[in-house]
């Protein structure tokens, strides 16, 4: 295999990836508007993934069942000095369909959050 296969390849893999990435967002997008449902969650962990995005882990519990996800955020601080609102209970949109998929409302510091792309 020459060298341009190999960048052809590489160049089409890694566009498929993201065309992928952008497919599945915009399911979990849709899937969260028609089967939307709301509970409560608390934020149990905020690392820093890269200078300037953490990793927000928030859990919340659906019939009894305990789920985790997570949102890539900015760096921020709680009013009351904590980074990333640990331990601090927000809303979480789920879905009734499958409840592994979900989003946490930061209410105010929803500015925060990084969106994924979707269509």
């Amino acid at each position: 295999m020459n060298d341009k296969t190999k960048k052809v390849l590489i160049i089409g893999g890694l566009i498929a990836l993201v065309l992928f990435g952008i497919y599945e967002n915009t399911v979990k997008k849709n899937e969260l508007e028609r089967f939307e449902a709301k509970t409560k969650g608390i934020i149990t962990n905020y690392v820093g993934v890269r200078p300037t995005s953490f990793e927000l882990e928030f859990k919340y519990l659906v019939d009894g069942q305990v789920y985790y996800n997570t949102e890539i955020t900015s760096p921020f601080e709680c009013e009351n000095g904590r980074k990333g609102c640990l331990g601090s209970t927000f809303t979480v949109i789920y879905s009734t369909k499958n409840p592994e998929v979900s989003r946490i409302k930061l209410g105010k510091y929803n500015k925060y959050v990084k969106t994924s792309p979707s269509l």
